[in-house]
């Protein structure tokens, strides 16, 4: 992860999905960034800490993809990966509350950082509610999770 400065006093901190900055960072060894205006905007109005909690928690990039399943993390070839998603979750809360996050931008859909609605552990496309380990444990500290579809209500947000 990129290492950046946190200024929480003019600037709100905002955890943030590197592999929405642009990191390559996900299981297939690519990213998810957010388009350049989008990305100019955040950077401009936000102190952003990036976290990536697989990669955080000792998982490979490109790697297996992984959904949740019966409240395991299971990689598509069958391995239990809980462990590691759970330990980076974890690293990357700690990172966000020590930079003053009040905010997390999370991947969408993602079994670490989707919010709301996340993959049904089948590996079929299909979408059921519920949130990723790092999503949830964000959430359950008080850190507002928003969506990379949400980033408009984000920026407009941040400054409560």
């Amino acid at each position: 992860m990129e290492d950046c400065t946190v200024d929480s006093v003019t600037k709100p901190a905002v955890a943030v999905s590197a592999c929405l900055l642009g990191e390559r960072c996900t299981w297939r060894g690519g990213d998810n960034a957010l388009p350049a205006e989008t990305l100019a905007r955040l950077r401009e109005a936000c102190a952003i800490v990036p976290v990536c909690p697989e990669v955080q928690g000792g998982l490979l990039t490109p790697r297996q993809p992984s959904e949740i399943m019966g409240g395991r993390v299971v990689s598509k070839a069958g391995e239990d990966v809980t462990a590691q998603f759970e330990a980076g979750a974890a690293v990357a809360l700690v990172e966000a509350q020590a930079a003053g996050c009040r905010f997390a931008l999370l991947k969408e859909k993602s079994p670490s950082c989707g919010f709301g609605r996340i993959y049904d552990g089948t590996f079929s496309g299909v979408l059921v509610q519920g949130n990723g380990v790092a999503a949830r444990l964000f959430a359950d500290a008080g850190i507002e999770v928003f969506g990379e579809s949400r980033v408009g209500e984000l920026l407009e947000r941040r400054g409560e």
